[in-house]
């Protein structure tokens, strides 16, 4: 079986006056993970697979990834509180690897192109300038000079 989860807070709902003492159809249910209350069919909840988690809920816990994710290439950390998080409260994991914290206008080169290769024998740390001219020696160009629109 799955991870116990605790019983969630129940109260008893009376479908009409004269069922006050008890409840036949559904109960009032608090979710343990947002404290939101909801009525729930008393059928759902005899279920075994019932967990008192409202949907809600279990919709952002589907998406959770153990906080990793990977974005345009590059593996990044849920790290909220690092000083270099961005809006979203993740980091680069290149830039948890690089020994030096990056100062502003500083980036992390792959040398061998592999976005997710953050091993420290991959990674310079470079001006931006400099990461530019890295970049630009390995595109291709045209006949007339300039840059291909395809990577």
């Amino acid at each position: 079986m799955g991870k116990q989860t605790p019983a969630p807070e129940t109260r008893a709902v009376a479908s009409s006056l004269a069922d006050l003492e008890s409840p036949k159809y559904s109960t009032l249910v608090v979710c343990p993970i947002c404290n939101r209350e909801r009525w729930v069919r008393n059928a759902n909840i005899k279920t075994e697979r019932y967990t008192g988690i409202c949907k809600h809920c279990t919709l952002a816990r589907r998406n959770w990834r153990g906080g990793k994710r990977i974005n345009k290439g590059h593996l990044e950390i849920f790290l909220p509180d690092h000083p270099q998080a961005n809006g979203s409260g993740y980091i680069r994991r290149s830039h948890l690897v690089v020994p030096q914290v990056l100062r502003e206008g500083y980036e992390v080169h792959h040398i061998n192109g592999n976005k997710l290769d953050d091993s420290t024998q991959n990674l310079l740390v470079v001006s931006h300038t400099e990461h530019a001219s890295l970049h630009s020696k390995t595109r291709n160009r045209r006949a007339n000079g300039q840059f291909d629109s395809t990577k």
